[in-house]
């Protein structure tokens, strides 16, 4: 089975080809500092996703209380749609997992 690579792995890859040219002059060592960076970079595009399915699903309580109170057919159609959808964005932001782009 291939090793999977996700985000920390690119951003710690990243780091440590900024950081290749740097001295070592007794500060901790390039790798431990470029571990320490992805990791907080890693945190930051967490905290990031779940701010953005918070707001998914507050986009998706929108959609379902438009439903309720419309009486057009074609609306409630859409509004059911709409809130499907922002909740699986919501799932898909917080599983952090990556989907693959059609290309």
């Amino acid at each position: 089975m291939a090793e999977r690579t996700g985000p920390s792995d690119a951003i710690r890859a990243a780091i440590d080809e900024v950081l290749s040219d740097l001295a070592d002059d007794g500060r901790p060592p390039k790798h431990d500092l470029a571990v320490r960076i992805a990791a907080l970079v890693a945190d930051r595009i967490a905290e990031e996703r779940k701010r953005c399915a918070g707001l998914c699903r507050a986009r998706g309580e929108l959609w379902v209380r438009t439903e309720a109170t419309s009486s057009a057919t074609p609306l409630q159609t859409e509004a059911r749609a709409r809130s499907n959808e922002a909740r699986y964005l919501a799932d898909l932001l917080e599983s952090g997992e990556d989907v693959p782009l059609a290309g």
